[in-house]
């Protein structure tokens, strides 16, 4: 992982750890790779794999509906490659 996504991972975080459940703006999807694969398919409710900045916006749209907070922490970090 270049240097330039470390910093892109460690921004993501921040963002997250400022805010409850973070907006997907289009600032922050723009941090994210177009072709993005989050696989949420074994989570408990409404499990799927999402693609793209679109199936982000949805993946976060379906926590706020959820969860009126959530908390992520970013226990280490480092580059490889």
């Amino acid at each position: 992982m270049s240097q330039e996504n470390v910093g892109v991972v460690r921004r993501l975080y921040t963002k997250w750890q400022r805010e409850a459940l973070p907006d997907l703006d289009d600032e922050t999807i723009d941090l994210l790779d177009p072709e993005i694969e989050w696989d949420a398919s074994r989570r408990t409710f409404d499990p799927g794999v999402y693609h793209g900045h679109d199936g982000m916006r949805e993946f976060a749209g379906k926590l706020r509906e959820v969860w009126e907070s959530c908390s992520i922490r970013l226990a280490q970090s480092r580059r490889s490659g």
